[in-house]
C-alpha cells in the first residue's frame, strides 16, 4: 500500500508564495510612499504663486533698503518686518498690503549660505525642512530672502 501524504509540502509551499508576495507588497509600498513624499514637497517648495510673492517682498526690499547691521550681528532677520528701514507710513502699508494678500506668515532675510540660520531655535519644524532643502551654493556672496506662507508652502530667492 502505498501512502500519498504531501499536506506538508502544500503548506510549506503557501507559506513560501505568502512570504513572497508580502516582500512585493511592502517594497511597492515603500516606493509609492517615497514618490508620494516627492510630490508633497514638489507642490511645497517654491510654488509660482510663492516665488511671485516672493519677488515682490524682495524687490520691496531692494527698493526701501533693510537693516545690513542687523542682518551682520544676528546673522538672518526673522521678523520681515524689521527687514527693511523706512519710517514712511505709506510704505508700511504696502509692506502690510503685500503680506497680508499673499497669506504670507513669515519674511526672514539671511546670508545665502544660512549657517546662523540653521542653528536658530525659532524655527518650525515645516521651516526648518526647507531650509535644509535648499541648495547653497558658496560663490554667492548675497542675501537671502525665505518666505513661510499660512498654508505650509515656502519660497526662497535671491537678494541683492
Amino acid at each position: 500500500m502505498k501512502k500519498n501524504n504531501e499536506k506538508g509540502f502544500m503548506l510549506v509551499e503557501a507559506f513560501i508564495v505568502s512570504t513572497i508576495v508580502l516582500g512585493v507588497l511592502v517594497f511597492m509600498f515603500v516606493q509609492i510612499r517615497t514618490v508620494v513624499n516627492g510630490f508633497d514637497k514638489s507642490f511645497s517648495y517654491n510654488t509660482v504663486p510663492g516665488i511671485y510673492i516672493a519677488n515682490e517682498l524682495s524687490k520691496f526690499i531692494e527698493q526701501n533698503g533693510y537693516d545690513s547691521t542687523l542682518l551682520e550681528s544676528n546673522g538672518y532677520i526673522m521678523n520681515g518686518y524689521d527687514a527693511y528701514k523706512n519710517e514712511d507710513v505709506s510704505t508700511n502699508e504696502i509692506w502690510n498690503e503685500i503680506l497680508t494678500h499673499g497669506n504670507v506668515k513669515n519674511v526672514i532675510v539671511t546670508d545665502y549660505s544660512m549657517s546662523k540660520l540653521k542653528s536658530s531655535d525659532a524655527l518650525s519644524t515645516g521651516l526648518e525642512d526647507y531650509i535644509y532643502s535648499l541648495q547653497v551654493d558658496t560663490k554667492y556672496k548675497d542675501n537671502r530672502i525665505i518666505v513661510e506662507f499660512n498654508d505650509k508652502t515656502y519660497a526662497s530667492l535671491k537678494l541683492n
